[in-house]
């Protein structure tokens, strides 16, 4: 499973435990790739029994895309495993080496607040940054996403 399939499954459980609905252009803003992309994404997970799409209740053309109970299981196998690699990989680390990784996540932490609240473009990365924080989908207005892709490519490459 790539990381974009883990991404779109981890936010359809996220969404299902908020009683939310998710529909395919949702998954594309999030993810910030075409609907052809999202679509392959969708095709592929379905394929694997992953997600099912389903009707919109009031909308006949169009649909959702629903995690399914078995994809839940496995993401929380994959994930559990993940951290437990993470664990073993600081657990033996040293005050020094501690020290090391938190002046270096501190100084990315202060690179990341530096960002001019002020500019349209960063103003809408910022926001979309604090909404992706706490769980919310992304929406980028039109115009702007390609000029958001600039300053985060400028800033944080």
């Amino acid at each position: 499973m790539g990381e974009n399939d883990l991404l779109v499954l981890r936010y359809l459980l996220r969404a299902a435990g908020q009683g939310r609905q998710v529909s395919p252009s949702e998954l594309t803003r999030y993810l910030g790739v075409s609907t052809a992309s999202t679509t392959a994404i969708i095709d592929r997970l379905e394929k694997s029994g992953h997600v099912t799409r389903v009707p919109h209740p009031t909308d006949r053309r169009s649909i959702h895309v629903v995690a399914t109970a078995a994809s839940d299981a496995e993401v929380r196998a994959t994930l559990g495993s993940m951290h437990s690699r993470m664990m073993s990989a600081v657990v033996g680390m040293t005050p020094e080496e501690c020290a090391t990784v938190i002046a270096c996540l501190s100084r990315l932490q202060d690179a990341v607040d530096q960002v001019d609240p002020h500019s349209d473009i960063e103003t809408v990365v910022l926001r979309e940054w604090e909404a992706f924080s706490a769980g919310r989908p992304l929406v980028i207005p039109t115009g702007v996403e390609e000029g958001a892709r600039e300053v985060l490519d400028l800033r944080y490459s």
